[in-house]
């Protein structure tokens, strides 16, 4: 009788325990991520505080950063922010491409981003920036239409611009490898990757402290010297901000350099560049370089080589 009775009340105790064991083993619902962002990027000002409210409380990265990568492919660019400030918390766990893709539709991916993935992000910069060159066009005034085929055309050239300087800029941000793959482009003979080097070069010294990084100031002096215009044309526009910008000085080899390009290089453009940083230098050097100026075959730099006279003689 005692076994029975013990068998009863154990029975008894189960049942009054199993539904509150069943309820506790349940699992919470996973929430539905990829609807909540949907709804994040149409949101307003309030209803996105709500949403945002809900996301932060889910700290599992593998519920946030697939969902949020796969639906910057598909969402506005202007409502992209929202996403991506879902993704800043997890941004070291995101893969760069899906970012790289949005950077095509919209400039405005913070280089932060990338920079917390690192490394792999740099291999996906480079190779995005070698897949834009193949049909990377310079930017051209004359040919800025706004209508039909034409109109397309340039509008496609200004977003591939846009790209490339967000591309340039961010593979300076990311790491010293970064700076250092700019600088071999700098000396590359290619046109585009020399465009790509000097955005990012130039973007690089000014977020910085002078005075300029050492290794972009030998660059720069090995460009200058290059016997190839093109490598000698991103260097002029790169040691301009340096200069004016105090983050370095004309050395004596660098102002050889100049004068060198003030007499020979094809683009009058260039040449007059080079005639303006001459002309920031002391000594005599800037008469030097006005009086070669003066016989410029371009009237824009004998111009600027004839107001240096003009302004010396009036002192």
């Amino acid at each position: 009788m005692k076994a029975s009775h013990l068998t009863i009340a154990f029975l008894g105790f189960s049942s009054l325990l199993s539904p509150r064991l069943s309820s506790a083993g349940q699992s919470t619902p996973r929430p539905d991520v990829p609807a909540l962002l949907e709804e994040l990027a149409a949101s307003g000002e309030t209803q996105r505080g709500q949403l945002m409210d809900q996301l932060h409380q889910i700290q599992d990265p593998n519920l946030i950063v697939p969902p949020v990568l796969a639906a910057l492919d598909t969402v506005d660019p202007q409502d992209a922010w929202k996403l991506l400030d879902v993704l800043a918390p997890f941004s070291n766990l995101a893969k760069p491409e899906p970012l790289i893709r949005l950077a095509r539709r919209c400039d405005r991916v913070p280089l932060t981003i990338l920079a917390t993935i690192g490394a792999p992000a740099r291999t996906a910069l480079i190779k995005a920036i070698a897949d834009e060159c193949v049909t990377w066009k310079p930017s051209s005034p004359e040919n800025q239409g706004d209508d039909g085929p034409a109109g397309d055309e340039d509008s496609q050239t200004r977003r591939s611009q846009a790209f490339m300087e967000w591309a340039a800029k961010t593979l300076g941000s990311i790491s010293p490898a970064g700076l250092d793959h700019l600088l071999q482009m700098l000396l590359s003979h290619d046109a585009c990757q020399s465009n790509v080097a000097r955005t990012g070069l130039t973007s690089y010294v000014l977020n910085s402290e002078p005075p300029a990084d050492p290794r972009i100031v030998r660059a720069l002096s090995a460009a200058l010297n290059a016997p190839d215009g093109i490598v000698q044309a991103a260097a002029v526009q790169i040691v301009e901000p340096l200069i004016g910008f105090q983050y370095a000085k004309l050395t004596p080899g660098v102002t050889k350099s100049l004068f060198s390009i003030l007499k020979a290089h094809p683009d009058a453009e260039i040449r007059s560049r080079a005639l303006s940083l001459l002309l920031k230098a002391s000594d005599d050097t800037p008469k030097k370089a006005a009086e070669i100026a003066c016989h410029d075959p371009d009237g824009r730099v004998q111009d600027v080589a004839a107001n240096f006279f003009e302004e010396l003689s009036a002192r």
